[in-house]
C-alpha cells in the first residue's frame, strides 16, 4: 500500500474516532430535553435563582431556576436550605417545611405536603428527627418537584455530605 494510500486510511479513521467520541459526549452529557426541569438543571428541588446566592457547583440559571454542575451539588443546595428552615425558622414538622419551599400562591401546597408525608410514613405535622430524616426528605421532594426520584443512594449521600449535613 502506497503511503498517500495509508495517510488517507489514518485520516478516516481519526475522523470517524473524533465524531464517534463527539456523539458519546453529546448523547452522555447533554440532558434530554423531556427530562424534568430539576433534572435537566441538576437542580432536583427547583431552586429559584437568585444573583444574591452564589451557590458551590452553580454554573448559571434558565431563567428562572438555578443551574448546577451536577445533581450533588443541586442536592447540596437543597440539603442546606433545609437545614435552614430547621435551625434558622424552627420549621421542624413536613407541612411547616412545605409551606415555606413551596407557598400556595405557586403550588397546590396540601398535595405536596400530604405526598411528602406519605412517602416518609408520617403525620404531616409530626417532628421530623433532624438530620436523620432529611434523606428521605429530600427523596421524597424530588419525586414531588419532577415526577420520578432518578438518584442513585450514593448521589444523595454524597449531596447530603457535602452540605455538611450526614449522619
Amino acid at each position: 500500500m502506497k503511503n498517500s494510500n495509508k495517510t488517507i486510511i489514518a485520516i478516516v479513521l481519526i475522523a470517524a474516532v473524533i465524531m464517534t467520541q463527539k456523539a458519546q459526549a453529546t448523547t452522555s452529557t447533554a440532558p434530554a430535553q423531556n427530562q424534568p426541569r430539576g433534572i435537566r438543571n441538576n437542580n432536583p428541588l427547583n431552586i429559584r435563582y437568585s444573583a444574591a446566592n452564589d451557590w458551590q457547583g452553580q454554573t448559571g440559571t434558565d431563567g428562572e431556576y438555578a443551574i448546577f454542575e451536577s445533581a450533588q451539588y443541586g442536592i447540596r443546595a437543597a440539603a442546606k436550605l433545609l437545614n435552614n428552615y430547621v435551625t434558622k425558622y424552627g420549621l421542624r414538622s413536613v407541612s411547616g417545611i412545605i409551606n415555606r419551599w413551596a407557598p400556595t400562591i405557586e403550588n397546590n401546597t396540601s398535595a405536596y405536603i400530604q405526598a411528602v408525608a406519605n412517602k416518609l410514613n408520617v403525620q404531616a405535622d409530626d417532628v421530623l428527627l433532624w438530620p436523620t430524616q432529611l434523606k428521605p426528605l429530600l427523596e421524597a421532594m424530588i419525586h414531588h418537584e419532577n415526577g420520578v426520584q432518578p438518584y442513585s443512594q450514593a448521589t444523595i449521600i454524597n449531596g447530603i455530605k457535602m452540605a455538611g449535613l450526614y449522619e
